[in-house]
């Protein structure tokens, strides 16, 4: 693998294609009534007792990922995954401040550890786009693409 890839919940994946395809994921949260949820579906189920809450009148709220969840997350992708560089996709910095939090807990991450190396990509996308996205990166690692060069790609 050229790379770790890391990804949060933004991308509509069930969690369990996530770990199948050895790919990272922190979970975006969410509140209703009061009570907080993490983005952790790894089945229909989940999801349907979601929309029914949904159904049943009730509005979630969303919050960012912070940056000291993020560095908690890069340090621990590290402790468990061989290699030295993540690319991380997170979602659309038009939508949540996500992407930009990502991106100031990869910098702070890499001063501390400089044998590391952290892309944050704001995608620039949600949910399916996201996910496709995120299907085309997988190719890129599992073909053994240098990160660099995938970012480039991501890029264009």
């Amino acid at each position: 693998m050229s790379f770790i890839l890391t990804t949060d919940t933004s991308c509509d994946e069930f969690k369990s294609e996530l770990d199948k395809n050895n790919i990272p994921w922190l979970p975006l949260t969410f509140m209703i009534d009061g009570e907080v949820f993490e983005d952790d579906f790894r089945a229909d189920e989940k999801y349907e007792e979601f929309f029914k809450k949904l159904e049943g009148g009730a509005m979630p709220t969303t919050s960012q990922i912070t940056p000291m969840a993020y560095e908690e997350f890069f340090d621990e992708v590290f402790k468990n995954n061989a290699g030295d560089t993540i690319i991380h996709l997170s979602l659309s910095g038009g939508l949540s401040g996500t992407a930009s939090n990502a991106k100031k807990a990869a910098d702070d991450y890499m001063v501390k550890h400089p044998d590391k190396k952290i892309f944050a990509v704001d995608t620039l996308l949600a949910t399916q786009a996201h996910n496709f996205l995120m299907q085309e990166v997988i190719k890129m690692r599992d073909r053994g693409i240098d990160a660099q060069q995938e970012i480039e790609k991501i890029e264009k």
